[in-house]
């Protein structure tokens, strides 16, 4: 939403600074998240069979990756400023990092338990 141009849970001097550098991050931050579920996906469901598992794998890492990465930081840097000024984050913003760091993390724990059931299925012997 904030790659779009809209200010909505910005405060009002950070909706007015805004640059191009600002919604070309935002559009990047989204572009990770579903990189990170268009992967995850793949691998879930065996989407794209004729692509070798590396690439789905490699997107579901980098996707969720990114993603919890930098919702983890900007959500931990919107909850150390101690100057709760109209120029620091709004809670709409901590909520949207904390959002964005949780989507991360569950991609990466649908990578963990899609590696549990491969291994517990090639254990198996018929």
């Amino acid at each position: 939403m904030w790659a779009t141009g809209s200010g909505r849970g910005l405060t009002p001097a950070l909706a007015a600074g805004r640059t191009t550098d600002d919604y070309a991050l935002e559009a990047v931050f989204a572009v990770f998240a579903l990189v990170g579920a268009a992967g995850a996906l793949m691998t879930a469901f065996g989407l794209g069979r004729s692509l070798p598992l590396r690439l789905p794998l490699a997107l579901a890492w980098l996707g969720s990756g990114a993603t919890a990465c930098w919702g983890g930081w900007l959500w931990l840097s919107a909850l150390l400023v101690a100057d709760r000024t109209a120029d620091g984050p709004t809670a709409t913003m901590g909520l949207t990092y904390a959002v964005q760091m949780v989507i991360g993390t569950l991609i990466v724990v649908m990578g963990i338990r899609f590696f549990a059931e491969r291994a517990h299925q090639v254990g198996r012997t018929p």
